[in-house]
């Protein structure tokens, strides 16, 4: 398989889909992009286009409308369910959603922080500090996080090496040890488009120069048992 931004696609996972992408300007991309032409498994050319396939991949959407999530009221009692799209429609009705999140961090103290897709309702193209997301009725807390951070980063989680730091009736956060590089990171649901490794005071560097670019922030709280964790576990 032949690309022009082959980390870029390489992400998508292409082969599954018995497709090729070939810059129909080149070999790998050192020149501008015209535009991409999409190969079948027998070589026959099904469609182009241009200039982002990614974009044009058939993901499975990382936000169905019709899943049912598991809601809470502000005292965390457990509420009537509902769908996300009843939740987009209705944005006067005060949600507390039951989450499971997961912070990546690597033995030298580096937080794999992550880029959302631009095509996502909420906090689209966003970077982030953490892996995770609702937790749909019939799921766990615990079972979301480990799911959510397979389907956004290709990370298959030993339930036995995650660290849960904090624990409420609606949310359940860890911390998962991983020292793979970037390149072991796979998009699998199309959520989540980029990552980078990142120390806390990179993190923070960061988000004060470009508050507008990040969301999901961590907490002072949850930054002080993460400090807590690397001293403990890191180099």
């Amino acid at each position: 398989m032949r690309w022009q931004r082959e980390k870029e696609i390489s992400r998508a996972n292409i082969t599954s889909f018995d497709h090729q992408v070939v810059n129909n300007v080149g070999d790998r991309g050192q020149v501008p992009i015209a535009s991409w032409w999409i190969f079948d498994k027998n070589s026959n050319v099904s469609s182009e286009f241009g200039p982002d396939p990614i974009n044009h991949m058939s993901y499975k959407n990382p936000e169905p409308p019709d899943e049912l999530l598991r809601l809470f009221d502000k005292n965390g009692d457990e509420v009537e369910p509902h769908t996300r799209q009843w939740i987009w429609d209705h944005p006067e009705y005060e949600t507390y959603h039951a989450v499971g999140l997961v912070w990546v961090i690597n033995m030298q103290g580096q937080i794999l922080c992550s880029k959302r897709s631009e095509h996502l309702k909420g906090s689209p193209g966003k970077w982030q500090s953490v892996f995770g997301g609702k937790v749909p009725v019939g799921a766990t807390c615990h079972e979301t996080a480990i799911r959510e951070l397979e389907e956004e980063a290709g990370i298959k989680a030993d339930p036995e090496k995650l660290f849960l730091f904090e624990e409420t009736p609606r949310a359940a956060k860890y911390i998962y040890p991983f020292d793979g590089t970037v390149a072991d990171v796979h998009f699998n649901d199309g959520e989540i488009v980029d990552v980078r490794w990142m120390t806390l005071d990179e993190y923070h560097e960061e988000e004060k120069l470009h508050p507008e670019l990040w969301c999901n922030l961590i907490k002072p709280h949850q930054e002080k048992v993460i400090r807590e964790w690397i001293a403990r576990h890191g180099h």
